[in-house]
Formats: C-alpha cells, structure tokens, sequence
C-alpha cells in the first residue's frame, strides 16, 4: 500500500521465498498479520487458487505460524509517531480488508478524515 510506504519508507508487504513456502504463500501470511483478518470461506470461495495455498478448514498449507502486528505498531518501528500512526492507520486499514466488498470506496476513502490531517503543513 503506497500510503503506509510513503509514510515510512519501507515496503508494506515484502514477501520472501523459505525453504518450504513460495513468495505468494508469504504474501498471503503477511496480509493476514498486518490486516488481522481471516482469509473468510465466501474470501477463498471466489479464488481459483485456493487449494494451492489453503488447506480446508482456510489455513495457510505451508506457513504454519502468523506472526500479527497492527499496522500501528509496524508503522511506530519505521519512525512515525504513535498518534500519526494512528490516525494514517485507519484509513488504510480502510483499504485493505481481505474480503473487498468491505472495502471503503474511492469516494469514502476521499472524505476519510486521516487525509484531512494530511494536508496540513508545518
């Protein structure tokens, strides 16, 4: 997400291969974390892919361990300070629920009140 990344600088997700999960697998197990959602049955209903990655109860086939962390918290550790991480947090967790009908739209992503805040200048 270009938010978080203009913010600190670093990549939200930056998946990488192991020796037993392939790139996708750890993007998938990052959007989890950072997200703390669920990858719901109606969200791997809709995917052409879902026997490749998940098992059938919607577990990770080859990422055994999630390691959650709140976007605030991994923007705090990049150097934002906690009431901005809060408040740029919202809205982009506003943008990266998994399942995209719950999603905000462009139009209330537009009026969210982190962008606001956003155009104010020191």
């Amino acid at each position: 997400m270009q938010t978080f990344e203009l913010l600190t600088g670093r990549w939200l997700f930056h998946p990488k291969a192991g020796e037993t999960w392939r790139v996708e697998d750890d993007h998938l197990a990052k959007m989890a974390e950072l997200t703390g959602d669920d990858f719901s049955d109606k969200v791997l209903a809709k995917s052409r892919k879902r026997d490749e990655y998940f098992d059938k109860t919607g577990k990770l086939l080859r990422i055994d361990q999630l390691f959650p962390m709140s976007l605030e918290q991994a923007m705090t550790n990049y150097g934002l300070q906690a009431v901005e991480a809060a408040s740029a947090a919202a809205f982009i967790r506003a943008c990266l629920h998994l399942d995209s009908e719950e999603r905000s739209s462009a139009s209330d992503l537009r009026d969210h009140p982190w962008l606001e805040m956003a155009y104010i200048c020191c």
